[in-house]
Formats: C-alpha cells, structure tokens, sequence
C-alpha cells in the first residue's frame, strides 16, 4: 500500500524523536555499508588481474581503464564518454537562460492612470 492512506499521525514529541532516532540509526547503517562496499571495490582494484590483453597479470584497475580504452577505440561512444569524463576532460554544460520578463501595466481603473497623471503623496 503505498500513498498518503497508510501513514499515521505523529501523536506526541516524545513519539516524533523516538522516530527520528530510529531514522537516523537506519540511515547510519546505510552508510556505513555503502563504505564498506566503496571499500572492498578499492580494495580489489588494487588487486592483480589475468587479462586478455596481455600475458601478464595488472593491477584491476588498470586493466578496467584499458578494457575501456579499447572498448572506445572500437567504436563504443559510452566507453569513450566515460574515458573523456575520467580523465577530466568532460565539457562544461552551458544554460542559456534569458530571464527578463516583460512587465505590462494594465491598470487603468484610477482617474489618475486614465488622465495619464501620477498621484502625488
């Protein structure tokens, strides 16, 4: 069930930090296994590989950067994008934003505005 029907008012402060607290004690242990995983993945890019592109072992790392090298090379445009954004060659993207807004004043409704006179305070 999902939508607004299935939540239930909080009653009380004592209520609302006691979900707060579990919130955030949900939110740590997300995070905590996000870098745990961030982690073991630069761990194991530090590790030696076998690779088809040569008879040596290289460290996992470098082979993934050559995999997508040749990858580009062959004609694969992603592989390319990602090998240009890498390396820090990505283009800045430009937004052409023109913001003035005409203003149209269209209150003639005052004696004054009919007249073509401002009031004078």
């Amino acid at each position: 069930m999902s939508g607004k029907s299935n939540l239930k008012p909080i009653r009380s402060a004592g209520e609302a930090r006691e979900k707060g607290k579990k919130g955030g004690i949900a939110s740590g242990l997300v995070r905590a296994k996000r870098a745990t995983l961030r982690q073991t993945l630069l761990t194991l890019l530090e590790t030696n590989v076998k690779t088809p592109f040569s008879e040596d072992k290289m460290p996992a790392d470098q082979a993934l950067a050559f995999g997508q090298i040749i990858k580009a090379v062959n004609g694969d445009t992603s592989a390319a994008v990602f090998v240009r954004d890498t390396i820090g060659e990505k283009p800045k993207e430009v937004v052409d934003a023109n913001l003035s807004i005409p203003v149209i004043i269209d209150d003639l409704s005052t004696p004054e505005a009919k007249r073509g006179k401002r009031k004078v305070k």
